[in-house]
């Protein structure tokens, strides 16, 4: 600005406009870095996916004899419960059962109970109840 507090002379107005100019590339600059980011974050989660899947093949397990996909290497029993039942009643006048069979060696067969997990393998077999206590 000049001495008498107008408008700004022709030096200082020149370098305004670079620094303008400068600011408006950097903006620039920083929207196409951002949208980088966001394609590499994108790339990044479809090779996370598919780590997990090749690390964790999807098997074929049975629960009340329906077929379910699972790619975990083991599965709880509340897993199991919510898999056939869609939810998980936490409540103290329902209760679960869960058994199976078919299953990897060491754990062929066996009940499963609430905080319990088991190893899966292809074709295991699941069977849970639900009793509502009186």
């Amino acid at each position: 600005m000049n001495q008498q507090g107008g408008a700004p002379d022709e030096q200082n107005q020149n370098e305004i406009n670079k620094l303008q100019k400068e600011l408006n590339h950097d903006r620039e600059v920083r929207g196409q870095a951002q949208e980088i980011v966001r394609e590499e974050d994108e790339a990044i989660r479809e090779i996370e996916q598919k780590i997990h899947e090749l690390q964790h093949p999807k098997v074929e397990i049975f629960v009340n004899s329906e077929k379910k996909e699972w790619d975990k290497p083991e599965i709880s029993f509340r897993e199991v419960v919510i898999l056939f039942y869609g939810t998980y009643d936490d409540s103290e006048t329902v209760t679960y059962s869960v058994d199976y069979s078919h299953g990897p060696k060491g754990h062929v067969k066996g009940i499963l109970d609430p905080g319990q997990c088991v190893p899966v393998i292809n074709k295991m077999r699941f069977r849970v109840q639900k009793a509502n206590r009186s």
